[in-house]
């Protein structure tokens, strides 16, 4: 049976870095989503009751960088307070690791960058995951990051890649991923013009050209969609 009436409310770090095909999932669905910009935003976030499932997005901003963003101890409060309240949380690349520190882990720079399009791998959890059984033992998917994080205690580490090890995890409603899943034909575009002077070519980093092309042969999209209907149902 597929949910009714689900409210999203979808926390963006840019405005040049919306939730892609996760608004395209929630049209489909007729789903409600409500999108707050954070460090534009002043006041209190919007009460818990208004929303089912909280996504988190991504951002060029490090998790560990509370010193540098005012909004950022906030929004951790923010996650927190959710996860309490027993929400379905999602967070993407910036917003896993921020997911990750509220859940108590460390965020700090990888070795190295991953940008493009490179495949992940189930580990022996990710096997197990009812989630992820749409999707194939390698899964080619959009990564843009430059920082990692541990795995939470307690959690289940579902996913990595060749280029970084915690690509996914799981601790009850609260789910992870380092890479970007939700990625369009338009975000991969703006991500490329507002971030393009971090392509510096490098054994996990690809070409503007490299990347476009990838794209064309993605369609990760369905396969996302086919996982948010599994963890709204879990």
């Amino acid at each position: 049976m597929p949910v009714t009436n689900l409210r999203l409310l979808i926390l963006q770090h840019l405005p040049h870095e919306p939730a892609g095909n996760i608004l395209t999932w929630a049209t489909i669905n007729n789903y409600n989503t409500t999108t707050l910009l954070v460090p534009s935003h002043e006041g209190d976030f919007p009460p818990l009751h208004s929303f089912d499932l909280l996504v988190i997005l991504g951002g060029t901003m490090g998790a560990y960088e509370e010193d540098r963003y005012s909004w950022m101890q906030q929004e951790k409060a923010f996650i927190q307070q959710a996860i309490d309240a027993d929400k379905w949380v999602i967070g993407i690349c910036l917003g896993a690791q921020l997911l990750a520190a509220v859940l108590g882990s460390k965020i700090y720079p990888h070795h190295q960058k991953e940008i493009g399009f490179f495949p992940v791998y189930k580990t022996d959890a990710g096997n197990q995951e009812a989630a992820l059984q749409a999707i194939p033992e390698a899964w080619t998917v959009y990564h843009w990051h430059g920082d990692t994080f541990d795995i939470p205690a307690g959690a289940q580490h579902l996913l990595y890649s060749q280029g970084c090890n915690n690509q996914a995890y799981r601790k009850g409603k609260c789910w992870g991923f380092q890479f970007h899943p939700e990625v369009n034909a338009g975000l991969l575009n703006d991500m490329i013009l507002f971030e393009g002077d971090e392509l510096q070519k490098d054994r996990y980093v690809q070409t503007a050209d490299e990347i476009q092309s990838g794209f064309g042969e993605y369609n990760n999209g369905v396969q996302f969609h086919a996982i948010l209907d599994k963890i709204v149902k879990a």
